[in-house]
């Protein structure tokens, strides 16, 4: 009696493919297995391949553990989110920031805080603790621990709700360019690091605190620089977003 042929068979690998269109041949399985292939699943030819585990912009389910948050950002950031981040972040800046900037004069007139340029010293640190005095090192470290708690909160969350729905605009799910939305959590970490590092160089004086104090520069310069980096990102982002949206509308 003769044999029925058997069906043909997928090999289902322990990786998976980042893209879809990869060829069977282009995976490095650790472990596979042989299984019949669906009717319905079958490709051209009557093979198929399915590769569960190379990192690509179109697998979710092989999306690393930074890829995986900024996915989920990009396709859950809606655009009123965005206005609504826009608008705390600019009443925050045209309302509190004045206030703030006034209640510190009286400190900062006599030497300007060391935080708010690019560059400085550890000796710069210890001049401006010198010329405020303690009622002004007082005032700058409440202010370290109120309104600079709060105020990278919310610059962080501008950038970091605006990234993400401008990159998605443009990007397909997974990409590793979503990545960008997540650099405001870089700058608000850092900002925190400073802070800490400034505050307690502050309250510590006149005794000097060497590791902190030569720390606080280094945190201060990264800081900077990748918060110039997100907006321009942002700048890059809003771009290409508007020609996306012009693109679609002419489409249609």
């Amino acid at each position: 009696m003769p044999r029925r042929a058997s069906p043909p068979t997928t090999r289902v690998h322990a990786w998976t493919s980042n893209a879809r269109d990869r060829p069977a041949d282009r995976c490095e399985p650790v472990a596979c297995a042989e299984r019949p292939i669906e009717p319905k699943r079958r490709a051209p030819g009557g093979r198929s391949a399915v590769c569960l585990g190379w990192r690509h912009g179109n697998e979710r389910g092989a999306l690393s553990w930074v890829d995986r948050p900024a996915d989920r950002l990009a396709d859950g950031v809606q655009g009123w989110m965005a206005l609504t981040a826009l608008a705390l972040f600019g009443l925050f800046t045209a309302v509190v920031l004045p206030v703030q900037a006034e209640a510190g004069a009286f400190y900062t007139s006599r030497h300007p805080a060391p935080d708010t340029s690019l560059w400085y010293l550890p000796t710069d640190l210890y001049a401006a603790a010198e010329a405020w005095g303690q009622a002004g090192r007082d005032a700058y470290v409440l202010a370290r621990f109120t309104f600079d708690v709060i105020w990278p909160l919310v610059y962080g969350s501008f950038l970091l709700v605006t990234l993400s729905w401008t990159w998605a605009t443009f990007t397909r799910s997974g990409s590793r360019w979503r990545r960008v939305a997540l650099l405001p959590v870089v700058v608000v970490a850092l900002d925190y690091a400073e802070n800490v590092c400034t505050a307690l160089v502050m309250a510590r004086f006149p005794a000097r605190t060497p590791v902190l104090a030569e720390l606080a520069p280094l945190f201060t310069l990264a800081k900077w620089v990748t918060l110039l980096a997100c907006f321009v990102l942002l700048g890059i982002g809003l771009v290409l977003a508007v020609v996306m949206i012009l693109r679609g509308r002419r489409a249609s």
